[in-house]
This record gives structure tokens, sequence and C-alpha cells, in this order.
């Protein structure tokens, strides 16, 4: 069991069994030493973070180009990824809720069917991303990049959009006040 960003897994599993039903599964075991690396490094590019827990996690600005996130969920407002580098990141499926990926570079991650509801996107680049079937509402799309990414499907219910740049490269500027 690792502790991540000063949450003891074992802890928040304890406190949080109703979500850990969503989260585990057998075949999902992210590899300690990536998660190790996470919180020691802001380079974790290419890590195995299957199936990982994290609760109100701190993770700004880190680097996790092309890492196999499967599973992984993140909850809570104070879970934050602010700047953090998810460029061809597989996050297919899985849960990040209310969580701030503000200028978060998602060029080419496959977030298909994942749910992302209440999530901050300020200033996003979601460029070519696949979102197919992804539960996006009320997410907050201010400034953000969604350039070819594949919406087909995705819940958009009650979204935000400020001088978003739409897939078919539009701009949408419906919440714009």
């Amino acid at each position: 069991m690792v502790a991540i960003e000063g949450y003891d897994l074992r802890q928040s599993w304890s406190k949080c069994s109703s979500l850990l039903v969503l989260a585990s599964t057998p075949a999902l075991a992210f590899d300690e030493g990536d998660a190790e690396k996470l919180v020691t490094s802001y380079v974790c590019s290419g890590c195995d973070l299957r199936g990982a827990y994290f609760l109100g996690t701190k993770l700004i600005g880190r680097d996790l180009a092309g890492s196999d996130m499967r599973g992984m969920s993140l909850f809570g407002r104070s879970s934050d990824l602010r700047g953090a580098d998810l460029r061809r990141a597989d996050l297919p499926k899985n849960i990040l809720w209310r969580v701030d990926l503000s200028n978060v570079d998602m060029r080419e991650a496959n977030l298909s069917g994942a749910s992302l509801v209440g999530v901050s996107l300020i200033g996003a680049t979601l460029h070519r991303a696949s979102l197919r079937g992804a539960d996006l509402r009320k997410v907050v799309l201010f400034d953000a990049n969604l350039k070819g990414a594949d919406l087909r499907n995705a819940n958009l219910e009650g979204a935000y959009s400020c001088r978003t740049v739409m897939p078919s490269g539009e701009e949408n500027n419906s919440g714009c006040q």
C-alpha cells in the first residue's frame, strides 16, 4: 500500500468504501514504484497507475504523458491536476469528479466513457482527444481547445463554454456573460 500526497490509501478506502466498489477491479493493479515516483517526482511519463485511487490529491504540473491510468479514480474539489501533461494518457471509463484540470495538456488522450462531472477544464488542450460517451455534465470549458476531439455520445448537459474551440474548429461562446 502506498501513501499518496499525504493520503494513506488504506485510510481513504476505509472511509470511502462505497466509492471503492466503483474503483476496485482485480485486473487493474497499479505499480507501487510508479505511484512512489509520481509522489516524489514531477515526471512519471509512461507510468502504470491502473486502478489507483486518489482522494483530495494535488498532482499539479505532473508529467504523466503516455501513462496507463485505466480505472484510476480521482475525487474531490481539492483534487488538483492543474497544468499536468496527460498527452496520450489512457483514461477510459475513469472517474474524475469535481477535479481541477485547468491548463492540462490532454492531446490525443483516451477519455472514452470517462466521468468528468463538474470538472474544470479552463485553458485545457484536448486536441484530438477521445471523449466518446464521456459524462461531461457541468464541465467548465472556458478557453479550452477541443479541435478534432471525438465527442460522439458525450453528455454535455449543463456544460459552460466560453472562447472554447469545438471539434469542428468553431468557437463556442454560449456560456460567456
